[in-house]
């Protein structure tokens, strides 16, 4: 993959390899963290911890494919920044997946229509039959900005491999 890539390019690639990899340790650090905290662990519980072990796991796998140069990585990473854009919660089910840092944009319809901000570090919110009441839909302008500049290498390395077999084959 560095064969078709600059070297500002490689850094970035690099480095959100790394930021990734270290969000998804820091992830399952605050996991273990709650874990210890909890005094009964319930087979939900547990079902729910492996559920989060799993999200930051992929988040270090994503990065440990950037770091070590995976074409594959670009696009596994654009998968875990995917899973990361939305901030939901409607009729009792919510969803909020962050590995590393998000800034969400939420539109709250709880009482009245609010927008409001909210930065977060890792966190993972995934519940049901809990706050009826709440409507918030959001969405997290870090994981937004890091899908669009994968994007944008992923097709730019492309673009360089169509033009090296167009011209070999010349």
């Amino acid at each position: 993959m560095e064969e078709f890539l600059s070297a500002p390019e490689i850094k970035r690639v690099k480095f959100l390899g790394l930021y990734q990899a270290l969000s998804g340790a820091l992830g399952i650090f605050i996991t273990i963290w709650a874990l210890a905290q909890t005094e009964i662990i319930t087979g939900i519980v547990l079902a729910m911890i492996i559920t989060m072990l799993s999200f930051y796991s992929f988040s270090i796998y994503a990065g440990k494919l950037l770091i070590n140069d995976r074409y594959e990585g670009l696009l596994i990473s654009m998968i875990n920044q995917s899973i990361q854009v939305l901030n939901l919660s409607f009729a009792g089910m919510s969803y909020k997946f962050v590995s590393g840092s998000a800034f969400f944009i939420n539109i709250d319809l709880t009482k009245s229509l609010s927008i409001k901000f909210e930065f977060n570090f890792p966190t993972f919110l995934l519940s049901y039959n809990r706050n009826y009441e709440l409507s918030v839909f959001g969405v997290n302008i870090v994981a937004i900005i890091l899908l669009l500049s994968l994007n944008k290498i992923r097709e730019g390395i492309k673009e360089k491999r169509q033009l090296q077999v167009a011209q070999s084959a010349l």
